[in-house]
């Protein structure tokens, strides 16, 4: 857990929501969707996930992002937080983790699709902290830095936990 984190959840006064809706694309790896549905009620339940978010997960080694661009991952989210008709979501790309387990093994494989993952949901959280002021340019500038820095703290202690606890392992 990090410590002094602004979205930290009140376990005793939050009742635990399941606001995070994960979609798998057909052929996605079994392991692979363990670990990145593990990883989400892990964030689920030590944060709060005060609006709908859903995690869409292709079988492709990238995804296609707004402005066309080939990305690992991508966040998007409506104007307003409250809008019930469009819901924030997040596009990530697994399809690669075979190619990824014989270059790098089994964990950083895992590491590397978990991290756009992780930067991705600390965007998510910041846009619904301060959701009005998230469109200025620097704003979007400062949230990236931020989700760079907070995602990796949020991924390393969740890695050490599974590697320590044996559900991730190279075998």
């Amino acid at each position: 857990m990090l410590k002094n984190w602004l979205f930290q959840r009140n376990t005793v006064k939050d009742e635990k929501l399941k606001n995070i809706n994960i979609v798998f694309e057909s052929g996605v790896d079994k392991y692979v969707k363990d670990v990145i549905y593990n990883f989400c009620r892990n964030i689920e339940t030590s944060y709060q996930i005060i609006a709908p978010l859903n995690i869409y997960v292709a079988n492709k080694p990238y995804v296609i992002a707004e402005d066309g661009d080939k990305v690992v991952g991508v966040f998007w989210h409506p104007w307003e937080l409250d809008d019930r008709e469009e819901c924030a979501y997040i596009k990530l790309a697994a399809g690669d983790y075979e190619e990824l387990v014989r270059a790098r093994g089994k964990i950083n494989a895992i590491f590397a699709i978990l991290y756009p993952l992780s930067g991705n949901i600390v965007k998510y959280l910041t846009w619904t902290k301060h959701p009005y002021n998230h469109f200025s340019r620097l704003n979007k500038m400062i949230a990236r830095g931020f989700a760079k820095i907070y995602g990796e703290r949020m991924l390393d202690a969740y890695m050490t936990k599974m590697v320590h606890n044996g559900f991730l392992k190279n075998d």
